[in-house]
């Protein structure tokens, strides 16, 4: 409920508000609990908006360490009946987490945050766009040639205006995950209506995907007599996690189509499990 206030009034501008809601959710979870990861991850976002770019640091990082060294791969996070991918998580908080070292113009450690983005071929052009900016931030001053005067003064932009430039690319780049909160319900009501009664049931749950799947996923509806043989159903639900992996979903998938399918790859998984 806090941290669903919180992105609420974040939502509305009052980032001072959201601060409060997402300490208060943060005070009623153990120290190391994954649900932490994203009231964190939040929480550092406002602090940016806040202009207090060491207490967002000091959120992604620990966020960073309830990750751990993995970088989130291969898990994922329950929320409700939502599985959020942690990589895609733990990609989130680096971004924050470089922003408020370039706002603390530590831009020599920003960078390498940037490059370990980048090699994880993650963040996007965002992230690459940042690193080529650190690059130039970083790069050794050539000396100046004495005997050629200098005709055009170049004057560095204020840093006033470089700090409003990083909370504006922070914000945006939140805008999936503000929608995402907006969605929660309604995503949980249809896996719910999907998979009720059917936990732990890979037959009736991949008879009955057509259901939750939305059209543009191109899912070719099954019957149960397409799975009374247990190597047919290998190959269906083979066919099924293709069409819901984390790696595979479309860039041009929305929101909401992307957490019913890390939803729906979570209960598959479950349901695999059970049927092995």
């Amino acid at each position: 409920q806090n941290k669903a206030r919180g992105s609420e009034a974040f939502k509305r501008g009052d980032f001072t508000k959201a601060l409060g809601y997402y300490d208060t959710a943060l005070q009623s979870l153990p120290a190391e609990h994954p649900s932490r990861i994203s009231i964190l991850s939040n929480r550092a976002l406002a602090n940016l908006q806040t202009g207090s770019p060491k207490l967002a640091f000091a959120d992604c990082e620990e966020a960073l360490a309830i990750i751990g060294s993995g970088a989130g791969q291969d898990e994922t996070i329950q929320e409700g009946s939502i599985a959020i991918n942690m990589s895609s998580l733990w990609a989130k908080v680096m971004q924050r987490k470089a922003t408020a070292l370039e706002m603390q113009e530590r831009h020599t450690d920003a960078l390498v945050v940037w490059q370990t983005l980048v090699r994880s071929g993650q963040g996007g052009a965002a992230a690459m766009q940042a690193k080529q900016r650190c690059e130039k931030l970083c790069a050794p001053k050539s000396k100046p040639v004495a005997k050629v005067p200098v005709k055009v003064a170049v004057h560095a932009a204020p840093s006033g205006e470089g700090v409003a430039k990083l909370r504006a690319e922070a914000a945006a780049q939140d805008a999936s995950e503000l929608e995402r909160q907006g969605l929660l319900d309604v995503v949980g009501d249809k896996i719910a209506a999907w998979s009720k009664g059917k936990e732990g049931n890979l037959r009736a749950l991949l008879a009955s995907l057509d259901l939750v799947l939305w059209p543009a996923a191109n899912w070719k509806k099954v019957s149960l007599a397409d799975l009374v043989l247990d190597g047919k159903v290998k190959v269906i639900y083979m066919k099924a996690l293709a069409k819901v992996h984390p790696d595979k979903i479309p860039r041009d998938a929305s929101v909401e189509q992307k957490m019913i399918a890390g939803a729906v790859f979570a209960k598959l998984n479950g349901a695999w499990d059970a049927f092995k």
